[in-house]
């Protein structure tokens, strides 16, 4: 079983949306070297953490994308498709093993009639820290959450502080198609202690962090909705 991973949050610039999200209070990582990152992260010490991610740049090369039309329309390029047309703010959701590999979960979701792309690994060299890898795979359908192993080694820092005020993720709340319910529960583990699921369409509806003092004005965040616990 999987538990919460991290919040996708779409934005057209990451270097501005980095700027901005640090004038917001909150301590941003870039996911790889500068000039060369498609990633920031806001980091907590303990359970889900934000990912602002640059669409443009994310989006796999010509080739890549004509050879998964061939091999693979589904999965991973539809998923890529969606964020494309999304507008900035929250764009996805994603859970992670509990052990660096995500192969055993997709083998078993697998198993249980999920379609799924992947696993694909990934690695980057975050600016002062050491190279990592992770392994992502895309359920066939896009109102299902990403599927995530560990990162190897753990780049969280040991202690982070966010000026604004921010400790943890309290709570995520996405909304589900009901039909899709039953896959989502495959894949969770019953006793997440963050994730909030509720009908509608699939989206992201907003977050909560414990020890923030007031709500972030969602202009300045990219239209992410964030709000206290």
């Amino acid at each position: 079983m999987m538990r919460s991973s991290h919040i996708l949050c779409k934005v057209h610039d990451l270097d501005a949306a980095v700027k901005g999200w640090e004038d917001l209070g909150f301590t941003v990582q870039l996911g790889d070297a500068p000039g060369k990152a498609i990633n920031a992260l806001i980091w907590f010490e303990n359970g889900p953490f934000i990912e602002l991610i640059d669409m443009k740049k994310a989006q796999p090369p010509a080739i890549f994308r004509w050879l998964m039309k061939i091999v693979s329309p589904r999965g991973m390029l539809r998923r890529f498709d969606a964020w494309r047309a999304a507008p900035e703010g929250w764009c996805d959701f994603a859970i992670e093993t509990h052990e660096g590999s995500v192969t055993p979960e997709v083998k078993r979701l697998r198993e249980m009639g999920m379609k799924i792309f992947g696993p694909v690994k990934n690695q980057r060299t975050p600016p002062d820290s050491v190279s990592i890898t992770t392994q992502t795979a895309f359920p066939h359908n896009p109102a299902l959450p990403i599927l995530m192993g560990a990162y190897q080694p753990d780049p969280r820092p040991q202690t982070i502080t966010h000026e604004n005020g921010a400790t943890a993720v309290a709570s995520v709340t996405v909304s589900v198609p009901d039909e899709c319910r039953a896959d989502w529960s495959l894949a969770l583990d019953d006793n997440d202690p963050w994730l909030t699921l509720v009908s509608g369409p699939p989206a992201v509806k907003s977050v909560t962090l414990e020890g923030l003092a007031r709500r972030i004005d969602s202009a300045a965040a990219n239209q992410a909705i964030i709000e206290p616990a």
